[in-house]
């Protein structure tokens, strides 16, 4: 595993159990090596040297520390290529809503959920390649996290943005708490009190989806998604589980693809080539932590793309809380009266006092949505 010492060093000092068994380290002055959760002293940086497996503690002349056990920190599983982890949440985690909501919206070939969880497969920049799965343990208040790879290198990175695909760091309790002041919300956040934002793991690829999810049904758009992802993604090996076939493409791939043939309008065409000119000509950012206004304002100025789509993907890619889509279909049937579906200002002068939690609002207005459905539905 390639050490980042910066990296290592910060985790040590807060002893974030998240990172435990991913390194190791010696301690000069004691010939001691230890797990980065040690309940010792914590020793000097400078006294510091840094490993990625006990055995290579070991090797360096090192000894096993007796109060952290080394020996019993999650190890990988050789044959597999596999490492376990654990990440845990704030109880609690609505992790049958998470599922039902990423279900009818993965990317055949690239992602698969069953009744116990979720699955993809994975590319990072640096060159690590593989699938990784993702259950519930609920008696733990953790997802078990399982990466299948060759490279090892990029578990911390990885296990990172796992945590914000499935907003492991919210603290739902003032959300809670704001959103069920509001009338409408009351009942339905009081039935699902623990509903999380789910994200993206690729912001690209996600962007991508959210375009070709552009007034068509979500069933069309992953279909047309998938089909990108199987002519113009890399196939996986036969290493990988059954379903998961194909890695989707990045924007330098996809520069170099055809898509004219998968069904996908001459308008969506376009705006995707848009999207893959301004993010590789640096016109556009698609990383966290950019404010919700300038990002909108920017996604809107491309070709194609209006602000339901710069919000979607604001909420679900970029974890923008505050990211709210007005003109969506399934909001402004939550927010009808007598079937009269309210307009995007009206639905947006009614959000305000939802602020700075308006994505959480809208995952309870598309269930809300939902319910309004099924009920007519029963009436028939």
């Amino acid at each position: 595993m390639q050490l980042d010492s910066d990296s290592c060093s910060r985790a040590r000092l807060a002893r974030d159990w998240r990172f435990d068994g991913l390194f190791f380290f010696g301690v000069k002055s004691t010939g001691i090596f230890c797990r980065p959760v040690c309940p010792a002293k914590t020793p000097k940086e400078e006294n510091v040297v840094y490993f990625p497996s006990a055995a290579a503690a070991a090797e360096a002349g090192f000894r096993p520390c007796l109060r952290c056990r080394p020996e019993s920190a999650p190890a990988i599983r050789k044959g597999a290529q596999a490492r376990d982890l654990y990440l845990s949440y704030r109880p609690d985690f609505d992790w049958r809503y998470m599922l039902e909501f990423m279900q009818p919206r993965i990317i055949p070939g690239v992602e698969e959920i069953d009744n116990t969880g979720y699955r993809r497969t994975f590319r990072i920049k640096s060159g690590s390649e593989g699938w990784f799965e993702v259950l519930d343990c609920p008696e733990r208040h953790a997802l078990r996290l399982s990466v299948h790879t060759e490279a090892l290198d990029d578990l911390m990175r990885i296990q990172q943005r796992v945590r914000v695909m499935f907003d492991l760091e919210a603290n739902l309790e003032p959300v809670r708490k704001h959103l069920e002041q509001d009338e409408l919300l009351r009942e339905i956040v009081g039935e699902y009190p623990s509903v999380r934002l789910p994200g993206a793991w690729d912001p690209f690829e996600f962007a991508t989806r959210a375009i070709l999810g552009q007034q068509i049904s979500v069933k069309a758009a992953t279909t047309l998604a998938g089909r990108i992802a199987s002519s113009c993604g890399k196939e996986c090996g036969d290493s990988f589980p059954e379903g998961l076939s194909h890695f989707f493409p990045t924007a330098e791939e996809m520069a170099l693809a055809d898509i004219s043939g998968l069904g996908i309008t001459g308008k969506r065409q376009e705006t995707i080539r848009n999207l893959v000119d301004a993010v590789l000509g640096g016109a556009i950012s698609l990383d966290r932590g950019q404010a919700l206004e300038s990002f909108v304002e920017r996604f809107t100025s491309m070709k194609g793309i209006g602000p339901w789509t710069a919000h979607y993907l604001g909420m679900r890619a970029l974890g923008l809380t505050d990211a709210f889509p007005a003109s969506d279909l399934g909001v402004r049937k939550a927010l009808a009266i007598d079937s009269k579906l309210p307009s995007e200002r009206e639905v947006n002068r009614r959000a305000e006092q939802w602020r700075p939690w308006r994505a959480y609002a809208a995952l309870y207005l598309w269930k809300l949505a939902a319910k309004k459905e099924n009920k007519k539905e029963g009436n028939k």
